[in-house]
């Protein structure tokens, strides 16, 4: 229904817009307030609310309970901050009055007299409004203008709307109630919902407390000695709040006090002590305060599932931010001690660990030669409602068993307490209800907790002496875990399995842990495992399922089938929807790296082949018809793949993101980590970590053959590495010397074992420069024995043979440098950067162009120029022009003559000198003196520097010049803005005016004022445009 239409004054457009206002439903509803985070940085508000605050807490500490003050605080700062907004808001529309009554005044004087000073006056009172409006936004209004100007093409939440296809759900119209009926009424939606979390949250507990006790005394699990727990139970002090205060990220939604965690971090100063204060209390028999134990459920629908039924949502809990803190507090302790009581076979929420140690672990099991075959299959046992269904009897039992300490378990135990949530549907509340069992989702130590609560039943399968697994050398598999994801390997599936089910089913009785068996599952490896029907309950035999988002089959051939391409062809499909989107080039390009891209470097990383070039080509066909909409392409690849800091876009690369997600795993082999059990394992297929290391210098070898996923390894680590050694006679230093089918002299050498022993085993061991090391100084290197001197001579000979002309050059590439580096973060990013490096020939084609008219810009200054052009620029699409000024793509007479045959070559502006790249931006007469203009203005106008240079005016090189940074901003945007007139005006024959540029910067300030208050800086708005602002205009500006 509409409720309200009205026409708005004009604000950042000609146009004034039209207000629609509808009510969509009867009634307020039961809305949550929320402080929106642009009041929190606001000065004045601010400014109000810091002094009442702190009168509060002196007036208040100590005259009740810190619990009581706490929430009183919390109900105190929601007044004040309405109050203060409504006072703010109050000042705004008088300010905004007075500038548009001067506004109104200079319209009617201009329409009566119309001068240019007049016109300057207009112009001026205009910006003036449209800067004043900022402040008037509301918070949506905020956040679509600031997001346009700023985000419109880049990776971020309004490109995702932008390519949600049309039937992307967002509400809920309809349920089917739990009796079978059709729910319609919002309101009995709302109940429905809050009916059926209200009994899943319910206890299930039926057994008695000593079955508890006797499950946990006869399971061997790991206690913390009383040094590590004393890490967990010492009193929380004030930099442990702080730091969980900065450590959560901005914009997210609030609980049910509307306090964001903005909030906390302006006002942390008085904020973090007074919360250290009430931790700590906890441990002294204190309770939380009421408003900490409330939570608002929100719901999100699981992919594949109907909308239509309860259990096909995700509950996620939106907690208050005073309880995530604490949370956060507690699971930063945790995480130190963690590792200590988990397995690494559980790699779930674990530091340093992901889903690719499982599915690796997987893929080697399924194709490596264990000790015993014939049967052997894999169980994948799904959980029901896994975080949901944990009892708390048996959490708090088993946190005692861990040793984690009385203090720590209280602040564990305060988290649960007592608490209740709301369920959110379609912005409507349901009636709170209390939670008795579960770890919530989105709360801070929710994960630890679950990795806990799981982790006996890890231990019971791994002690289970009739649970066989699958033993490799000294390493037996028995169980994988990824959170509740678990695969259970097994020798065959008859004794076995039933052993499984039975501790499967004991552990669900006590823990709340029920397993799907619907959807659990047993996938033989061996053709000749057959299935045993006397076991418990029936599961599902398979040849293939999907496993953490991979399909797993057999057949390694069959992963480009099953898992690349249907995302490839989802792509194409995708590709032809976003055709028609207003997306200029960067949108394009930013829209497959924010979509797509992850999509595919997570098949990459876990591809156990190599895909065939077809497939690359495939996508690169896609991804080029894609960002050109069709059009011929007028910029080369590799310059559309150069990082944004080398005037590239930054378009992905395919084929160099599978090699560097790739050699994510020879990072892994140079540098083995004991606790990752994927390297354990392929460590034992070739007998040890040192030979796992050798491994891919050594190459495939003809026995002892590797694992499709380890073989794929060594394939691209020979098509990537080795090509950066470009000398024809360069080797790795850590190429290995025995053993190597490079090295054919010394593979089957005799008495290698000697030479190893005596810690000769790499090529630069022997080699100096100018040949092979004498024998006395490898004596003296490796304490060599006197026998060794016969051996030294068949080294030699062996060396002279391999190397006949020239002895070897060892070097070290900067790839293989990262590779051998341990604890690298960010490893597959550290290495697409360095394998993109080979492509930007023709980025240094670009600095060749601009060379030959500006000789002196060597490889140093072009970097500076570079990093300069690109990062003062706010918004993606000011950023592209950029880009194009830089690679020279804009069509001039010159080049037009070039395409069309009779077409002029001469300026459209002077009409005498040939039109080509420096002319039209610099060279023409008329074009100088518009320069000299904008130079003379920003000069004695605004203090900025006067450099009357091409360099300096069109590719900003500001080398030699201390400037402060907000102005070194300043200057480089109104230099762009100076191109960009000259741009707006390409065809006109008379060059732009200072006024047309003047008024292209007034007509961004506003959006960039809101992009700044939008990230919660406005000071930086002012620090970079007070020049601008406050210079007086004068009156020659011609419009």
């Amino acid at each position: 229904m509409v409720a309200n239409i009205s026409l708005a004054p004009r604000i950042c457009s000609d146009h004034a817009p039209l207000q629609l206002e509808l009510r969509l439903r009867e009634g307020k509803g039961n809305m949550q307030w929320r402080l929106p985070p642009k009041w929190i940085t606001h000065k004045f508000i601010q400014e109000a609310y810091k002094t009442q605050i702190k009168e509060f807490w002196e007036i208040n500490a100590g005259t009740a309970t810190q619990q009581v003050v706490w929430d009183t605080s919390k109900a105190y700062t929601r007044g004040a901050y309405i109050s203060l907004i409504k006072e703010a808001r109050r000042l705004q529309d008088a300010d905004l009055e007075s500038l548009r009554k001067a506004q109104g005044e200079a319209e009617e004087a201009y329409t009566n007299d119309p001068t240019d000073p007049l016109g300057e006056a207009l112009e001026t009172a205009q910006r003036d409004v449209n800067l004043a409006y900022v402040h008037k936004y509301t918070q949506w209004e905020l956040k679509k203008a600031a997001t346009w100007y700023e985000k419109g093409d880049k990776c971020g939440k309004l490109l995702a709307i932008l390519a949600r296809e049309p039937t992307h759900i967002t509400s809920i119209p309809r349920l089917i109630s739990s009796r079978g009926q059709e729910v319609l009424r919002q309101d009995q939606i709302t109940a429905e919902f809050a009916h059926y979390y209200s009994t899943l949250y319910d206890s299930k507990i039926n057994y008695p407390p000593e079955t508890l006790t006797q499950y946990l005394s006869e399971t061997p699990i790991p206690t913390l000695s009383q040094v590590e727990a004393e890490v967990l139970n010492r009193e929380i002090n004030l930099e442990e709040v702080t730091k969980a205060i900065d450590s959560f990220p901005n914009g997210k939604s609030p609980g049910p006090d509307g306090l964001p965690i903005e909030w906390y971090k302006t006002n942390k100063d008085i904020v973090a002590p007074q919360l250290c204060n009430l931790y700590n209390m906890i441990t002294q028999g204190a309770h939380l305060p009421e408003s900490m134990r409330m939570a608002t459920i929100t719901l999100i629908l699981k992919q594949g599932k109907p909308p239509e039924r309860c259990e096909s949502y995700r509950p996620i809990s939106l907690l208050n931010s005073d309880v995530k803190i604490l949370a956060k507090v507690l699971a930063n302790r945790l995480k130190t001690v963690i590792e200590l009581l988990i397995h690494p076979d559980q790699t779930g929420f674990m530091p340093s660990k992901a889903t690719d140690i499982n599915i690796r672990r997987l893929f080697t099991n399924i194709w490596a030669k264990h000790d015993v075959t014939g049967e052997r299959v894999v169980v994948a046992l799904d959980t029901e409602k896994a975080f949901d269904t944990v009892e708390w009897s048996y959490l708090w039992a088993l946190l005692t068993r861990y040793g984690l300490g009385s203090q720590f378990i209280s602040w564990v135990k305060a988290l649960y307490e007592s608490p209740s949530a709301r369920i959110m549907v379609n912005s409507e509340l349901s009636q709170a209800f209390p939670l008795k069992r579960g770890t919530r989702q989105g709360c801070p130590l929710s994960p630890f907790l679950f990795a806990l609560a799981i982790e006996p039943l890890a231990i019971k399968i791994r002690n289970n002496a009739g649970i066989q697994g699958l033993k490799l050398q000294r390493v037996e598999e028995k169980i994988s875990l990824y959170a509740d994801d678990m695969l259970i390997y097994l020798a065959n599936p008859k004794q076995p399995l039933t052993e499984l089910l039975t501790e499967v089913i004991r552990f669900g009785g006590l823990s709340g842990l029920r397993v799907n068996w619907a959807k659990s599952l047993v996938f033989p490896i061996d053709n000749e495992a057959a299935r045993d029907p006397t076991h418990g309950p029936q599961l599902q035999w398979v040849t293939s399922f999907t496993y953490l988002g991979i399909v797993i089959h057999k057949d390694p051939k069959k992963f480009t089938e099953r898992n690349l391409t249907p995302p490839l062809k989802s792509l194409r499909t995708k590709l032809q929807h976003w055709a028609s989107l207003p997306l200029s080039l960067p949108g394009r390009i930013n829209i497959l790296k924010m979509i797509w891209l992850p999509k595919f470097l997570y098949l990459f990383h876990n591809a156990p082949i190599l895909p065939a070039k077809k497939w690359f080509r495939e996508i690169d066909v896609c991804v080029r018809e894609f960002i050109w909409a069709g059009e011929r392409p007028r910029i080369k690849m590799p310059m559309l793949e150069a990082p944004v800091k080398k005037g590239g876009l930054a378009l992905p690369n395919f084929l160099l993101y599978f090699y560097a997600s790739q050699l994510v795993y020879a990072n892994w082999w140079f540098n083995p980590d004991p606790n990752n059990q994927a390297t354990v394992l392929e460590a034992a297929v070739v007998s040890s970590f040192e030979a796992l290391a050798n491994q891919i210098y050594r190459g495939i070898p003809s026995i002892h053959p590797l694992t499709p996923p380890m073989k794929t390894l060594i394939q691209v680590f020979s098509r990537t590495v080795k090509a950066t050694h470009q000398k024809a006679n360069s080797w790795s230093k850590w190429t290995p010397l025995w053993g190597n089918n490079t090295l054919t002299q010394f593979k089957t050498f005799p008495d290698a074992n000697l030479w190893a022993a005596a810690g000769v085993k790499r090529l630069h061991d022997v080699v100096e420069a100018g040949g092979i090391k004498r024998y006395a100084q490898l004596k003296e290197e490796f304490n060599l024995q006197n026998h060794m001197l016969f051996r030294y001579l068949q080294l030699k000979h062996a060396f002279q043979i391999q190397f006949p002309r020239e002895p070897p050059i060892i070097t070290e590439s900067t790839l293989e440098r990262y590779l051998h580096r341990p604890n690298l973060l960010k490893p597959l990013s550290w290495f697409y950067a360095i394998l993109l490096q080979g492509s930007f020939d023709s980025v240094n084609h670009i600095r060749l162009k601009w060379a030959q008219d500006f000789p002196q810009l060597d490889n140093e200054v072009w970097k500076d120029i570079l990093e300069q052009i690109t990062e003062t620029n706010i918004a993606t699409r000011d950023r592209y022009i950029q880009v194009k000024f830089l690679n020279r793509v804009y069509l001039t007479p010159h080049r037009l003559a070039r395409i069309y045959q009779g077409y002029p070559d001469v300026c459209v502006k002077c009409n005498v000198d040939q039109g080509n790249y420096i002319h039209v931006f610099w060279d023409c007469p008329k074009i100088q003196q518009y320069w000299t203009t904008i130079l003379t203005f920003m000069g004695s106008s605004l203090g900025l520097p006067n450099i009357r240079t091409p360099e300096f005016c069109l590719l900003g090189h500001t080398e030699g010049l201390t400037l402060p940074s907000g102005d070194r901003i300043c200057l480089q945007q109104l230099l762009h803005y100076a191109k960009k007139a000259i741009l707006l005006t390409w065809k006109n024959m008379e060059p732009p005016t200072l006024g047309f540029w003047i008024k292209l910067v007034d007509d961004t300030l506003p959006r960039q004022k809101l992009t700044y208050l939008a990230r919660g800086c406005p000071a930086k708005f002012d620090k970079i445009w007070s020049c601008w602002l406050t210079v007086p205009r004068t009156n020659n500006v011609t419009h």
